[in-house]
C-alpha cells in the first residue's frame, strides 16, 4: 500500500498524509472483525501512529492530541491489545515531548493493564518506558540497569521495530552516563542489522 511504502522509505510527510486521509474516511474502516485479523483496532493503530509521526514532523501539540484521541478510542472499545498499543505509543510521545510525569503515568498504566490481562510483552514495554523516564530524571544507573534487563527480555523477532527503537534510546542513555564505548557498540550493532535488512 502507499502507507506501507511511505513507512518503509521513512517518508513521514507521506505517512502523515495517508493516515490523516484514512482517519477522516469512514469507508476505510470496516468492523470489529478486523481486530481478530490484525490483533489491534485499526483506527486506534492508525491514530496512535499518527501521533508519533506528528512529533517527528515537528508538531508536538498535535502529536499529544492524536495520542490522547487514540487512547480514548481504545478505552471506549475496551479491547486490551488496542489499549496497550495506545498506552505504549502515548508514553513514547510524552517522553519525546519531555512530559515526564505524563510519560510515567502512561508507563504505570500500561504495566497495570499488562498485569491485569496477562500481556507479558507489554509489561516489558512498560518497563522500557519507565527506564527512559528514570534516565531523563538523572537516575542513570537505575534506569540503565532496568533498560538493559528489559532489552534482554525483549521478544525481538515479534517486535523488531520496537526492539530497535528502545535500543537506540539505550545507546543514548549510555552516552549520557559517559559510557561512550558501550553506546558505540550498541549503535554499531544496530547499523549492522539495518544494513543486513537493507534498511
Amino acid at each position: 500500500s502507499d502507507l506501507a511504502s511511505c513507512l518503509s522509505l521513512g517518508d513521514f510527510r507521506g505517512t502523515e498524509h495517508h493516515l490523516t486521509i484514512a482517519l477522516h474516511d469512514g469507508a476505510a474502516w470496516t468492523n470489529s472483525s478486523d481486530i481478530a485479523r490484525f490483533r489491534f483496532d485499526q483506527r486506534v493503530a492508525a491514530q496512535s501512529l499518527l501521533g508519533m509521526t506528528c512529533w517527528i514532523l515537528g508538531y508536538p501539540d498535535r502529536a499529544v492530541r492524536e495520542a490522547e484521541s487514540a487512547l480514548s478510542e481504545a478505552n471506549a472499545l475496551a479491547h486490551p491489545l488496542s489499549q496497550a498499543l495506545a498506552l505504549e505509543r502515548a508514553c513514547s510521545v510524552f517522553i519525546l515531548n519531555g512530559s515526564l510525569d505524563r510519560a510515567e503515568a502512561m508507563a504505570d498504566a500500561l504495566a497495570s493493564h499488562a498485569d491485569r490481562h496477562g500481556l507479558d510483552v507489554w509489561r516489558v514495554l512498560a518497563a522500557c518506558g519507565r527506564a527512559v523516564v528514570l534516565v531523563a530524571r538523572g537516575r542513570l544507573d537505575t534506569g540503565l540497569r532496568l533498560m538493559s534487563e528489559m532489552i534482554a527480555a525483549f521478544p525481538r523477532e515479534e517486535f523488531q521495530v520496537r526492539h530497535t527503537g528502545w535500543r537506540t534510546r539505550w545507546a543514548e542513555a549510555l552516552g549520557l552516563a559517559g559510557r561512550y564505548g558501550e553506546a558505540l557498540v550498541v549503535i554499531s550493532k544496530l547499523m549492522e542489522e539495518a544494513d543486513a535488512r537493507q534498511q
